[in-house]
Order: structure tokens, then C-alpha cells, then sequence
């Protein structure tokens, strides 16, 4: 009898064992798992906050130099652009004070923030703008030094001449543009609540017309400029065409 429930209590253990055993071992694995990927996150995350650091200090870096960097064109249209910011505060008060004495002041801050963005609009459009046409600029100044080269060399460039000057006085044109344009304010002028609409619409418009005005002066000087270098492209050098024609008679 006694032999009997020990046979039966070593199986029940053996059988507790097989059954457990794969819970126990899959537990595991399945913590091992989830260190993997708690340590994986980590990883990452710390990754990432490296790379934020990295971009920040590079930021940082930059705060101090760039105005230095830039170019007396650049410059320029940094002072037109505070000057406006400088009016469009002091235009900014009189609204304010206006607004308030809307009964509508869920239509009030609306047309405040409408103010804002019409202004952010222009001082955008008009910085890429002149960063576009400072860069143009000094390609196309590269390119008046290699046909002074290739004039040296014998090569009639008075084509070229032409062209490159075409373009220079494109981008004079569309720099001048650009920089009157942001010197210009597009603070919203409210006569009354009623007449919001209307007059935000104005304003807008006013600047869309402008802004488009402007971009089509750098537009044209993009279309010069290109056309300057397709000429020079077509400028061979008098020396390579020599020495075609040496091989050719030898």
C-alpha cells in the first residue's frame, strides 16, 4: 500500500514537472523578450536624444555667425524687414485696442491671428526670395570670371557678354523688388466689426498681388540667367577647336 502511494506521488511529481516546466521556460523567454525590446527602446530613445543634442549644439553654433556671413544684399533686406515689424508693432497696438471692443471675441482674436500670419507670409516669401537671387548672383559671378578667361584665349564671347549682362540687370531688377517688398506692412486696418471680412480679404489680396508681382522679377531673372549659361555652354574654347583641326589635317 505505502509502495503503491509512493509510486503514485513520484508520478504526480513527474507529471507536475513536464507540465510546468514549458510554463516556467516560456515565462523566461518571453522575459528575456522583453528585455530585449525594453533595451532596444532605450537604445533608441538614447539615439535620438543624442542626434537632438547634436542638431541643437550645431543651432547654437550658428546663432552668432550667420549675419556676418551674409552678404550687404542680405543684410539689406534683414533692415526692411525689421523696419516693417518695427511699424506693424506699433500698428499692432491700435488693432488690439480696436478688437477689443468687439462684441464678436471669437471673431476678434481670429482677425488678430490673421494679422499675424499675413505678415509671416511676406516675411517668408521675401526672404527666400533674396536668398534665392544672393546665390544666383554669385553663380552667375562665376560665370563672368570664366568667360574672362576664355576671352584671353581668343574666343569672340560677345554673345556671351550680352547674356551674362542681361542677366545681371534681371537680378539688380528682381533684388530691388524684393527688398521693397519687404519693407512693406500688411497690418489688417479694421473700420468696423461688420466690415472684417472685407477688409481682411483687401489686405490679402493686396499682399497676393504684390508677392506675385515680385516673384515674377525673379522669375525672369532665373529664365536670364539660364540662358547665359546655355550660351557659355555653347562658347567653345578657341583652343580645343585648334586642336581639332591640327588632328585632322595631320
Amino acid at each position: 500500500m505505502n509502495y503503491k502511494i509512493t509510486t503514485i506521488g513520484i508520478s504526480l511529481i513527474l507529471l507536475t514537472i513536464l507540465l510546468v516546466t514549458p510554463i516556467l521556460a516560456e515565462s523566461n523567454l518571453s522575459q528575456r523578450r522583453t528585455e530585449n525590446v525594453n533595451q532596444k527602446n532605450e537604445q533608441a530613445s538614447g539615439e535620438a536624444e543624442s542626434l537632438r543634442v547634436r542638431i541643437q549644439e550645431r543651432i547654437e553654433s550658428l546663432k552668432g555667425t550667420p549675419l556676418e556671413q551674409r552678404s550687404e544684399y542680405l543684410k539689406n533686406v534683414e533692415e526692411r524687414t525689421a523696419e516693417a515689424r518695427k511699424t506693424r508693432e506699433e500698428r499692432k497696438a491700435t488693432l488690439t485696442k480696436k478688437l477689443e471692443e468687439f462684441k464678436n471675441q471669437k471673431k476678434a482674436k481670429l482677425t488678430e491671428k490673421l494679422n499675424e500670419t499675413l505678415t509671416r507670409i511676406n516675411e517668408k516669401q521675401t526672404s527666400q526670395m533674396a536668398k534665392y537671387l544672393d546665390k544666383t548672383s554669385e553663380i552667375l559671378d562665376r560665370l563672368a570670371e570664366r568667360v574672362e578667361n576664355t576671352a584671353k584665349n581668343g574666343k569672340d564671347t560677345t554673345a556671351l557678354h550680352t547674356a551674362i549682362q542681361k542677366a545681371k540687370n534681371a537680378i539688380t531688377e528682381a533684388k530691388a523688388a524684393v527688398e521693397a517688398q519687404a519693407a512693406k506692412d500688411y497690418s489688417l486696418n479694421i473700420s468696423s466689426e461688420s466690415s472684417i471680412r472685407t477688409d481682411v480679404k483687401s489686405t490679402r489680396n493686396s499682399l497676393f498681388k504684390d508677392l506675385k508681382a515680385v516673384r515674377q522679377k525673379v522669375i525672369e531673372a532665373k529664365q536670364e540667367v539660364a540662358n547665359a549659361i546655355r550660351v557659355a555652354a555653347t562658347t567653345k574654347d578657341p583652343s580645343t577647336s585648334s586642336g581639332q583641326g591640327e588632328s585632322e589635317n595631320d
